[in-house]
C-alpha cells in the first residue's frame, strides 16, 4: 500500500502516499500497522540517503553475462501440482 520508488541516482519519491494516508485515516489498518509501515519506509529512505546496503552496490550498471541462456519453464508448467 505504500512504496518508496528509488531511482538509479538514489533520488526517491513516494508512490501511493496519498492512498496510504487515506487508508490510515479510515482505520482500514490499525494504528500499529500504519506506524510499522511508515517506520520501515523511513528506514529505507534513510538507507537510500546514506547510501547503505543495498543502495551502495552498482546495481544500475549490472548486466547479466551474455553467455547465459534465458531460463525456460518446463512443458506443462501450469499443470504441475504445487
Amino acid at each position: 500500500m505504500l512504496d518508496v520508488v528509488a531511482e538509479p541516482d538514489l533520488s526517491w519519491r513516494w508512490k501511493d502516499r496519498d492512498e496510504f494516508d487515506e487508508i490510515a485515516a479510515r482505520g482500514i489498518f490499525d494504528r500499529r500497522t500504519v506506524d510499522r509501515v511508515m517506520t520501515e519506509a523511513l528506514s529505507v529512505i534513510d538507507d537510500l540517503e546514506h547510501k547503505r546496503a543495498p543502495f551502495n552496490e552498482p546495481w544500475p550498471s549490472w548486466r547479466p553475462d551474455p553467455s547465459w541462456s534465458a531460463p525456460s519453464l518446463p512443458d506443462n508448467w501450469d499443470l504441475l501440482d504445487q
